[in-house]
């Protein structure tokens, strides 16, 4: 009590200092407590968004282009239908295998179509993804409503489609409201289909030739579009994961995208040339050799092979600037936090300087009577560490404040983070307990160093400088 009062009274001999001392001191906390906080909740969420329960690789049956640098998948393909059985098989914690085009990096059916007809009304739609029923386990989707297609859906082609939230609700108002609803892409009048040379039995003068080959051209047919039913609506991704991994808007079976009149085993084997895979306990590098030696083996080893994180179009530069951007934003902002706290926490220190100076005779009083040099360090010790902790006080109210608008300051850094992401107060207990013992440690430490010189004066010494 004694020292509590002491400090109340050193407080109240010079408010304008004690307060902007405080204040300084509180400031530092509070910004440590945000960067730490703040830090936190970007890995949390990249971890959410993008490793959680594994890594996803893309595969694809692809070469890169040495004149322009760019991905080009193989034609005809050199994959099968056995392909996904022998990525399972072949590479160690496989949790979910799909083929997988379209989408936001586009690929392989991206460009099917990006208009739907629901009712009388026409949209376009941001993307379309086509993919198998292991696509919402492979991306972590929750159905909000209905359900995902199955594999015998897949099997049988079935026309079936699966909407995110804000689709189903821009088109029908409502998730509960968007399933049994039929909608279909706008028909194109033709399309053209190129013809493979085809053998001759006999030609204009009558004369057959065996082998003999000929060129019919394009040929142009008119096609019936599919119409799709609604089977389920599945609650919305963040727009980290959506942008690095190309998730799409509207999803179907990739074997129910065939109008009729398409070689349909030939499509499939074309849409197999891009698989996804989420993988649990590997890093890139290891997925990437158990790919390449699966498939080799499988497929020979002059089998062109691709493998990457992104989206099913290739890579995207959100998903490296991202695992950058939270390393570096972390170690940025944490050190600026120290290094505030610690330049606060001088202030501290000139307190302690003049309540030294102003007792030094009252300390070589008590060191005449008695008092060990111990004690004496104890007393003053407690002394920095009760500023310290009124400092604290105000540095947690000043993080609960100012965190909101700090947020939305910090969010445009993180390219593909929405504020829907974070929301709310992003301070934890954690950085908060980070904050404040900081805050004690370093206020007590700076608050000792005044009063070891005084300590190392002589008792007589003391008493006749005072």
């Amino acid at each position: 009590m004694k020292t509590i009062r002491s400090v109340l009274a050193s407080l109240a001999r010079s408010p304008l200092k004690s307060t902007l001392t405080l204040l300084t001191v509180g400031l530092g906390v509070g910004v440590l407590i945000f960067a730490l906080s703040i830090s936190s909740a970007f890995s949390q969420l990249f971890k959410q968004q993008l490793e959680h329960d594994g890594i996803v690789v893309m595969v694809a049956n692809a070469s890169i282009n040495k004149d322009t640098g760019e991905m080009e998948i193989v034609r005809p393909p050199q994959f099968d239908t056995k392909v996904m059985d022998v990525l399972r098989t072949g590479v160690s914690g496989v949790k979910a295998v799909s083929p997988v085009s379209g989408g936001m990096g586009g690929g392989m059916g991206g460009g099917f179509f990006n208009q739907i007809v629901a009712g009388s009304a026409t949209y376009r739609i941001r993307s379309v993804t086509t993919t198998n029923d292991e696509y919402a386990k492979l991306m972590n989707l929750q159905l909000v409503a209905g359900q995902f297609f199955s594999a015998q859906d897949v099997k049988a082609g079935a026309k079936k489609v699966v909407l995110s939230q804000s689709l189903a609700e821009i088109l029908y108002g409502s998730p509960g409201a968007a399933v049994g609803q039929v909608l279909k892409p706008p028909a194109p009048p033709q399309v053209v289909v190129t013809q493979s040379t085809q053998s001759a039995q006999s030609g204009q003068s009558g004369q057959a030739r065996q082998g003999q080959s000929r060129d019919f051209g394009p040929e142009r047919r008119n096609f019936v579009m599919p119409t799709f039913t609604v089977v389920g609506v599945f609650k919305n991704v963040g727009e980290l994961q959506r942008t690095s991994y190309g998730v799409g808007d509207l999803m179907m079976p990739y074997t129910g995208m065939f109008p009729e009149g398409f070689n349909v085993e030939m499509l499939q084997r074309f849409m197999l040339s891009n698989i996804a895979l989420r993988v649990q306990g590997s890093s890139i590098k290891t997925v990437e050799a158990q790919v390449r030696s699966a498939l080799a083996q499988q497929y020979g080893d002059k089998v062109s092979v691709e493998v990457w994180e992104g989206t099913p179009g290739g890579q995207t530069a959100t998903l490296e600037q991202a695992r950058e951007t939270v390393a570096t934003f972390s170690l940025v902002v944490n050190l600026l936090g120290f290094v505030l706290l610690v330049t606060g926490s001088i202030g501290i220190l000139s307190i302690m300087l003049v309540e030294v100076l102003g007792r030094s005779r009252e300390i070589a009083l008590e060191r005449a009577i008695g008092a060990s040099q111990r004690v004496i360090l104890r007393e003053y010790f407690t002394r920095s560490m009760l500023l310290s902790a009124l400092s604290a006080v105000v540095g947690v109210a000043l993080a609960l404040v100012l965190a909101v608008p700090l947020k939305q300051l910090v969010i445009p850094i993180f390219n593909g983070v929405s504020s829907s992401d974070l929301s709310g107060n992003v301070i934890t207990l954690g950085a908060a307990g980070i904050g404040v013992g900081a805050a004690l440690l370093v206020g007590g430490v700076f608050g000792v160093f005044p009063v070891v010189p005084a300590l190392r004066t002589s008792i007589a010494e003391g008493i006749r400088e005072a």
